[in-house]
């Protein structure tokens, strides 16, 4: 604004989540390089948290992925109710690609999906993209949430913390790989990463057209031995609220 500082706030994610280590590296940039503007990071709950803030103007920035996107847009998953109009946010650019994950302890019972039936697993904290994922690997099985299987909401290095203590039976992470949280837990114990059985794997590809298949090489992590064949990432993407003039941005 002329004559004064400009504010500008950027949603991000828990702490140790990709998106608040991009947002905090972005926001030093912003604020090394672009006289009259200060920025800083809000942490939250994640990407569909994001969203409203961007919609309600809580936010001029605000990271989030495709994924949880579509489904604001479409009033479908967690947005059931809620649907966003597609005016009220704008599209700022595209960023990386982060890939679901699902871990446990190798020396555990679970070696597969189906294995996660009536267990506890970590999904990060309400609101982030993991819960969402994680419910929709659970459908394909036929495992309904809450009946068949209790998330856990919990920050992603918290939920890495539960796993290596025994609290939670599996956890579940869309980021980068390799994902510091998941790096940490197997530093301590060595873990395994699930791979999705072709059939359910198949009938998510259908069904979700904003996720794109994607694959875990070995030894991205300790005591990982085996790839995973069957996975899938959405890639983040940054959004303003309509307000934000363009030029701004």
């Amino acid at each position: 604004a002329s004559g004064g500082t400009k504010y500008i706030s950027i949603a991000t994610s828990s702490s140790g989540g990709a998106f608040s280590i991009i947002g905090t590296a972005m926001s030093d940039i912003i604020n090394k390089n672009v006289p009259g503007v200060s920025a800083n990071i809000e942490i939250t709950g994640g990407s569909s948290e994001n969203i409203l803030l961007a919609e309600n103007g809580n936010v001029e920035l605000a990271m989030t992925a495709s994924d949880v996107l579509a489904l604001a847009l479409e009033g479908k998953g967690s947005f059931e109710g809620k649907q966003v109009p597609k005016e009220d946010i704008l599209g700022v650019m595209g960023g990386h690609l982060t890939t679901m994950q699902v871990y446990v302890l190798k020396d555990g019972n679970i070696k597969s999906f189906t294995d996660l039936k009536d267990k506890k697993i970590a999904v990060g904290p309400a609101g982030s993209v993991a819960g969402d994922a994680m419910k929709t690997v659970m459908d394909a099985y036929g495992y309904e949430i809450n009946k068949d299987w209790t998330p856990e909401y919990l920050a992603h290095g918290d939920g890495a913390e539960a796993l290596t203590d025994g609290n939670v039976d599996a956890v579940c992470i869309m980021s980068t790989l390799p994902a510091s949280p998941v790096a940490t837990a197997a530093a301590s114990k060595e873990i395994t990463l699930l791979d999705m059985d072709q059939e359910q794997f198949d009938k998510i590809m259908a069904e979700c057209p904003y996720y794109i298949p994607a694959k875990i090489e070995a030894n991205v992590y300790n005591g990982q031995d085996k790839p995973v064949e069957n996975t899938f990432g959405s890639v983040s993407v940054m959004v303003a609220n309509k307000d934000v003039p363009e030029e701004e941005i």
